[in-house]
């Protein structure tokens, strides 16, 4: 399976997670990452990557921002480098 560059740097971002050890929201990958798509375009390349398996959506909402959100995880197959 063949990914971009884009779709690598959302893979290590989420990999990385936040300093504090806890898991990245949508608002705080698009903040990170080093190109600026819109929401829904991210949201459509992580539809993509979890369909293929490198990433998942932790199944409890947290609490981020005064609202919960869902927030993502790499998998154990999520080294497409």
């Amino acid at each position: 399976m063949k990914l971009t560059e884009k779709q690598i740097e959302i893979i290590s971002l989420i990999k990385r997670g936040n300093t504090d050890g806890t898991l990245l929201d949508i608002d705080q990958i698009l903040e990170r990452l080093s190109y600026m798509p819109t929401k829904q375009a991210l949201q459509f390349s992580l539809r993509y990557i979890i369909k293929r398996g490198y990433i998942q959506k932790h199944p409890d909402l947290q609490l981020r921002r005064n609202k919960k959100r869902v927030c993502y995880y790499a998998t154990t197959i999520s080294n497409p480098i």
